[in-house]
């Protein structure tokens, strides 16, 4: 299980790089399904985007450092985590879309 929640970890990191590139250099296009005409706040999609990505990021990796000390399996929170707040993200970046 060590593992496993190391790797967990690990991706937490990866949710860290991607939430810092879009927030501080507004690298939209890391988003998936980004359309650059759609979108009418481009500044407030980049902060909000890159706070769900540092929050979800710390959620697993507080997951995976639990799962670490107690060597338990932490697939089950890992994944309804990412699933949540991906959710959420995903309704929230409708707020930044032009209205046609």
């Amino acid at each position: 299980m060590f593992l496993l929640n190391f790797i967990f970890f690990l991706s937490g990191f990866i949710f860290i790089y991607f939430g810092y590139m879009i927030w501080r250099y507004k690298k939209l296009w890391l988003i998936a399904g980004y359309n650059e005409k759609r979108v009418a706040d481009k500044e407030g999609l980049a902060r909000f985007t890159g706070f769900y990505l540092f929050l979800m990021s710390f959620i697993i990796m507080v997951i995976s450092i639990i799962g670490m000390i107690f060597d338990i399996n932490t697939t089950i929170p890992y994944t309804i985590a990412v699933v949540i707040i991906s959710i959420r993200m995903a309704f929230g970046h409708r707020k930044y879309e032009r209205k046609y």
